[in-house]
């Protein structure tokens, strides 16, 4: 008997799985304010007039809902398999790696990630260069281990690792920032659009299919590093747990947009965000190295080194190479 039926679509990943250790069931905390939860997200499809900067008038499949109370917060995730986070429904992935956001939309809800989507606006924060910022506030220290306890190979690893986070350091934080874009031509009639110079233009029109590109090159990179530091003497997974070191998290860490209506600006919302979650920076944004240490299993955790010892085990700075290799970017 034949059958129309389907096999399910897997979902796609953009990265193989990370040498880190990956938790299936990992949590973040999220701050909520006491605001009730609405009843849902409203099923009409009108434009919302209060929305910033939203000049051109939107085709239904990327109209913007009229903003409820629950886009204002971000629920703490339940034993449910779907909670709601700023008003859109999303869902654990089935794995993640140990410490980073786990939760990505659920498809159903494209249609108002697409809605809440702003190029110019997110063109606009890539012009801050946030990447860099991210460096800067490195861990720029072992934590855990002395390079007494460390091989001649692997303190040569760990030259190599820095040297990739610095190459690539604008793809681990489009990893950990990861925003759902769509080529969205109806833009080419918005005021803002129709402003920009040529160049600026295309710039706006090429943000997907620049960052896949990317993070082709990127995933391809570090599977060769990988390899490489693999082969080497001593080389050992929980050199990983180091946050001074960057893992690439399994499944990118979904950036869910609020609501245009809110009029907070996409600034101050990533502030807010990466002080909530820093793994997304890659503990950059810490308040304190809790955020890293409890992460990391208990036997680690015995060992950790004092302030003194870490001033004595600095990571090793990028190589003359690696930096060119940044300026170029």
């Amino acid at each position: 008997m034949t059958t129309n039926s389907k096999p399910a679509r897997k979902r796609r990943r953009l990265l193989k799985e990370q040498v880190s250790p990956s938790s299936s069931g990992g949590k973040r905390s999220r701050k909520s304010s006491p605001s009730s939860r609405g009843s849902g997200i409203n099923k009409k499809t009108r434009r919302d007039s209060q929305s910033p900067g939203q000049g051109a008038e939107r085709p239904p499949k990327f109209a913007l809902k009229t903003m409820t109370p629950a886009d204002t917060y971000a629920q703490e995730p339940g034993d449910g398999s779907t909670w709601r986070h700023f008003g859109i429904m999303v869902q654990r992935y089935s794995s993640q790696s140990l410490g980073f956001p786990n939760y990505t939309p659920a498809r159903i809800e494209n249609k108002d990630i697409y809605a809440r989507w702003d190029p110019c606006e997110y063109l606009d924060l890539l012009d801050t260069r946030p990447w860099e910022a991210m460096w800067e506030n490195r861990v720029d220290t072992l934590v855990f281990f002395c390079y007494r306890d460390l091989t001649p190979d692997m303190i040569r690893g760990l030259s190599w690792i820095i040297n990739f986070m610095e190459r690539w350091m604008r793809e681990y934080w489009e990893r950990g920032h990861w925003v759902t874009m769509t080529i969205v031509f109806y833009f080419r009639q918005d005021p803002r659009f129709l402003a920009l110079t040529e160049k600026r233009q295309k710039e706006v029109l090429n943000l997907f299919n620049d960052r896949k590109a990317r993070s082709t090159a990127f995933n391809k990179a570090k599977e060769e590093l990988i390899c490489k530091l693999r082969k080497l003497h001593g080389y050992d997974d929980e050199i990983w747990f180091e946050a001074g070191l960057w893992v690439v998290p399994e499944n990118p860490c979904d950036w869910i947009w609020r609501h245009p209506a809110q009029q907070i600006s996409l600034q101050d919302r990533l502030e807010e965000l990466d002080i909530l979650e820093p793994a997304r920076t890659q503990w950059a944004t810490r308040s304190s190295d809790t955020c890293f240490l409890e992460v990391a299993p208990s036997d680690l955790r015995d060992q950790v080194l004092t302030k003194h010892e870490r001033a004595e085990n600095r990571l090793p700075e990028p190589t003359p190479a690696s930096a060119s290799d940044v300026a170029c970017r």
